[in-house]
């Protein structure tokens, strides 16, 4: 119900060309939410890690 709520209010936007509106909608349904996932993340030493590994390490620390 909810996905056919979003796909009904994603076709009347795109009529009246609401594309941000359309994009947003768009992500929503196909769960677009990784984009944060690639930044690096700040060592106790001030410095950026950028492997998984360290990155997950630290996640643990704090």
């Amino acid at each position: 119900m909810y996905i056919k709520r979003l796909a009904e209010k994603a076709e009347t936007t795109a009529e009246h060309n609401g594309m941000k509106t359309v994009n947003q909608i768009t992500r929503k349904l196909k769960g677009d939410y990784g984009k944060h996932q690639d930044l690096p993340v700040r060592a106790e030493d001030g410095t950026h890690l950028t492997v998984e590994e360290e990155k997950l390490e630290r996640w643990k620390q704090h």
